[in-house]
């Protein structure tokens, strides 16, 4: 166990990997998502056997308005993969059990 630490798949909808997380299928989410190179449709080596505590869905909308957020609020000029990384991080420190 790692004191401390929670690591979290942010997954786009229309990926595979937050189902995989939770019922081991890599059965499709519902929807389908405008971030670039994430959405995975396998699982890649570098992730098998990685020490995950949590998946989490994240929405097209959720994505772009944190990355909006990212730029007006905090200077930052990112595209979406990063928005729904950061809404992702914001959604486990809501909810952080």
């Amino acid at each position: 166990m790692r004191s401390g630490v929670k690591i979290v798949l942010a997954d786009p909808q229309g990926s595979v990997l937050y189902n995989w997380f939770h019922t081991g299928e890599l059965k499709r989410s519902e929807g389908s998502s405008i971030t670039e190179g994430i959405g995975q449709g396998r699982v890649t080596e570098n992730l098998k056997g990685a020490p995950l505590d949590d998946a989490l869905l994240i929405k097209d909308s959720d994505a772009v308005e944190m990355t909006f957020r990212l730029l007006f609020e905090e200077g930052f000029c990112v595209g979406a993969s990063s928005g729904l990384n950061v809404s992702a991080a914001v959604q486990v420190t809501k909810n952080p059990g």
